[in-house]
């Protein structure tokens, strides 16, 4: 059965906010999360690269990037220059690695890609809505999330 895009769209969405705002209890599968090269997200450990420094004092914003499906193979790298070019002054940039892709430099984010073309299922949009609410731990004062490709797709 194929599943309607918009309504796809609104699941992931929703999921996405409820996790993010609903202090779910997660289960720690990283071995030793630093929020900085991985992060805890639901039952997975998932890898981000961050980029830029929080600043002292001030209002620190966090911008999560979020790949696509990356459909004709390899690692998810394409969006950490994006992520790079984000980061600086208040501004602290990190790239998330969704459930089951891997960064190219031998790192594994946890969990099921389920082929690169369907992984919007409510675990991996709860570990990737957790993960970022983790990773704002103590708390930056905004954070705002962009997703590429299918990514995008998904949350439009």
């Amino acid at each position: 059965m194929r599943v309607d895009r918009p309504l796809k769209r609104l699941a992931f969405i929703s999921g996405f906010a409820l996790a993010a705002s609903a202090g779910i209890a997660a289960v720690a599968p990283c071995t030793a999360p630093d929020n900085a090269t991985k992060v805890t997200g639901g039952s997975e450990c998932l890898v981000i690269r961050t980029f830029g420094a929080r600043p002292t004092g001030g209002q620190t914003t966090l911008v999560v990037v979020i790949h696509g499906d990356v459909s004709r193979g390899g690692p998810a790298t394409y969006h950490f220059r994006l992520a790079e070019r984000l980061a600086g002054g208040a501004v602290v940039a990190v790239a998330l690695i969704r459930p089951g892709y891997d960064d190219g430099a031998g790192n594994l984010s946890s969990g099921e890609l389920h082929g690169r073309f369907d992984n919007y299922t409510a675990a991996n949009i709860d570990a990737v809505a957790v993960a970022v609410r983790k990773r704002r731990e103590p708390g930056p004062a905004r954070v705002a999330a962009t997703a590429l490709g299918a990514g995008a797709e998904a949350m439009r």
